[in-house]
């Protein structure tokens, strides 16, 4: 990352235009379903989340600092495989921004659509990691 010292106005076009830029990260998520979890629930997943547009809602567990307010993201591809019966491993390529929790236990109903409500499961995150992520600018 660089940083430079800017003496000077920034032209009102420059700062929207920098703030639009919403560069994407890649996660990896290991999860855990009391149901389980079948090849057609990851080839399900993969399919459906690929280019999807997701509303989410300020997640509960950070209410508190953050205003209640719809955002929406992008998750561009998923990538998963069943690590056992009850646990499988995703990798998400999202916007930076999106919470990827609550992509998988749909929070509620506060995260449309979730893998969770896609799935009709219970959805717990036992392991979330950010692996990589593109540069801003």
């Amino acid at each position: 990352m660089v940083c430079v010292r800017w003496k000077g106005r920034v032209r009102r076009e420059d700062v929207t235009r920098v703030k639009s830029l919403t560069p994407r990260k890649l996660y990896l998520l290991i999860l855990y379903s009391p149901d389980g979890f079948t090849q057609e629930d990851v080839r399900k997943v993969e399919e459906f989340f690929r280019d999807r547009t997701i509303r989410q809602r300020t997640p509960e567990r950070v209410l508190r600092r953050r205003a209640d307010i719809v955002r929406e993201r992008n998750v561009y591809s998923v990538r998963g495989r069943i690590l056992g019966r009850h646990i499988a491993e995703f990798t998400v390529m999202c916007d930076s921004g999106l919470y990827v929790k609550e992509l998988a236990h749909g929070d509620k109903g506060r995260t449309d659509p979730s893998f969770s409500s896609l799935l009709s499961k219970e959805i717990s995150v036992l392991f979330l990691d950010v692996l990589g992520h593109e540069s801003v600018l």
